[in-house]
This record gives structure tokens, C-alpha cells and sequence, in this order.
């Protein structure tokens, strides 16, 4: 969302798309507008649901290698989800552009929120995926010496 630094344009596009998805009607306020408290607490809400907890990582064994599950730091996961949130707001805004209704960046990215907050999209099923491939190789876990 940074592109070329530009640290207050990836805001705006967020502020933007926070506010869209109360204008879905995803989020209801009771105290009128959104207020920046429920804007973070639903943008928390949505990267927790897309967050890994496991990933796998190479590791060379005696000519092999293996796939090894890993856990995720809390760090690392945090920008995962949001990395994979932007990946696939990207790919439907291009996607879009095939189409004659095109819509902005901040749409496609109030669009990727609002299904992360449903556990459903294309960053929880890369997430889902991630943590079925950790799970079939459970089994070379022991080759794990980083943690």
C-alpha cells in the first residue's frame, strides 16, 4: 500500500475502506459514525482471522530436503495477514479491469476486510492451505533446530 513511501496516500486508502465497509453495513455503530477505535478494533479483527499460526520451511537433511512446519512469530504473522490482504485486493482491482465496472483500490481492499472478517477470501484460503501443508508434514518436525 506504500508505494514509493508515500505513507499518508496507504492511509487514506485504508481510512477510506474502513469507512466503506461501514457504509456496507458490515458494522453497525450505535454512537453515530465510526470512531477510530471501532475502525481499529474491526481492522485487528480481520488481520486475526487471516494470521498464520504455522508455516513450512526447507531444511536440508543428508542431500534431502524437507518441508519442516514452523511456528509464526506474532510479528512475522501480522504482516503476512496484511501482505496477503493486499495481494489479493490487487489481484481482484486487476481482475476488475477486465470487466466494464471497474472500481477503486480502496473498494477492492474494503471488500478483502469484510471477507476476512467473515473467515472466508482468498488470504484465508492461502492461510488454510499454509496450515494444511504444516499439518501433512508433521512428521519431520524434529529437523526443527531454530525454536
Amino acid at each position: 500500500m506504500f508505494l514509493h513511501g508515500k505513507k499518508s496516500r496507504g492511509y487514506r486508502f485504508l481510512q477510506e475502506a474502513l469507512i466503506l465497509l461501514f457504509l456496507f453495513g458490515y458494522v453497525r455503530s450505535s454512537s453515530g459514525p465510526a470512531t477510530k477505535k471501532i475502525e481499529s478494533k474491526l481492522l485487528h479483527v480481520a488481520l486475526r482471522n487471516v494470521q498464520p499460526i504455522l508455516e513450512v520451511r526447507k531444511v536440508r537433511v543428508a542431500g534431502k530436503t524437507f518441508l519442516v512446519p514452523s511456528y509464526v512469530s506474532k510479528k512475522r504473522s501480522f504482516r503476512l495477514a496484511i501482505q496477503w490482504i493486499l495481494e489479493a485486493a490487487k489481484l481482484s482491482l486487476k481482475n476488475q479491469k477486465k470487466r466494464i465496472l471497474k472500481s477503486k483500490f480502496q473498494h477492492s481492499i474494503a471488500i478483502e476486510i469484510a471477507l476476512a472478517l467473515q473467515k472466508k477470501g482468498g488470504p484465508r484460503k492461502k492461510r488454510e492451505k499454509l496450515h494444511q501443508l504444516a499439518d501433512a508434514n508433521r512428521s519431520f518436525h524434529h529437523y526443527r533446530w531454530w525454536n
